[in-house]
């Protein structure tokens, strides 16, 4: 077996005594895509958070045991996983107009972690032309594009092993969406990174990815190999697909999802 980058199992994450996300595990090693869909709300984002120690101040964690890169840490601590971020996990959020410091360059802000020279260098790495100009712009002066851009190059300045895309195309429109994506990849593939890629989106997840989770009110209802994901069984998983709007569907009511509180508590 490969040995894993990252090993989480029993994961729950709690806003008093609400459990939000109950009993969440995955498996991941160095050069693997595991995408997590679901509706918003299912808790994607917050499980995520949690292995980097991102939670809201009110929130708790807890898990029977967190690994990563070989050494153990504890979800209930998330001070202690600061060391975590940067080298360890990064994380790129879907809009870099809120992400990014709107007071500082874009350049300064990668800068901080790997200086100047290093910083253009990137910039010049996820595509972006003239990276002296881009290095003195404003994020506020930036499109969407090259503002995700920016933010995946800032993500990489500390040659992080994994990298969590929360939504990463969600503002995007679909030609700067495929740029972004292809630049990803490629990123993914030349670096031998590990990927978790939170969506909506099921194509997407299903094309970009190895494995898929499908998450239904803070619980991972099936877990199915990405090639799979058209014939997956769970009634939740089967009822996203058939709700995606086709081409050749037109002039027809979409489907609506049902949904059954037992699969809560499966």
């Amino acid at each position: 077996m490969t040995p894993a980058l990252l090993d989480i199992e029993g994961l729950d994450v709690a806003f008093g005594d609400r459990i939000v996300v109950r009993d969440f595990s995955c498996r991941l090693s160095a050069g693997e895509r595991l995408g997590i869909v679901g509706e918003s709300g299912s808790g994607k984002s917050l499980s995520t958070r949690a292995l980097m120690g991102l939670l809201p101040p009110r929130a708790a964690a807890r898990s029977r045991r967190y690994t990563f890169d070989g050494a153990t840490y504890d979800v209930a601590q998330p001070k202690a996983l600061a060391a975590l971020r940067g080298r360890g996990i990064a994380l790129v959020l879907q809009d870099p107009k809120v992400a990014l410091n709107p007071t500082m360059t874009a350049g300064a802000q990668i800068a901080e972690v790997c200086g100047r020279m290093r910083a253009l260098e990137l910039l010049a790495d996820v595509g972006l032309r003239e990276p002296e100009r881009v290095y003195d712009q404003f994020p506020g002066t930036l499109s969407g594009g090259m503002g995700q851009r920016v933010m995946i190059a800032m993500m990489l300045a500390a040659e992080p092993k994994l990298l969590i895309a929360d939504e990463p195309t969600s503002a995007l429109d679909v030609t700067v969406a495929q740029g972004v994506l292809a630049l990803l990849d490629e990123i993914i593939a030349a670096r031998r990174m590990a990927l978790i890629l939170i969506s909506h989106d099921l194509d997407l997840a299903g094309a970009f990815c190895d494995q898929i989770l499908v998450m239904y009110a803070g619980r991972i209802v099936e877990r199915i190999g990405a090639s799979a994901l058209e014939r997956a069984r769970h009634p939740y998983t089967r009822g996203l697909l058939q709700c995606r709007p086709r081409i050749e569907d037109r002039g027809r009511t979409l489907p609506t999802l049902s949904r059954d509180p037992a699969w809560s508590h499966e």
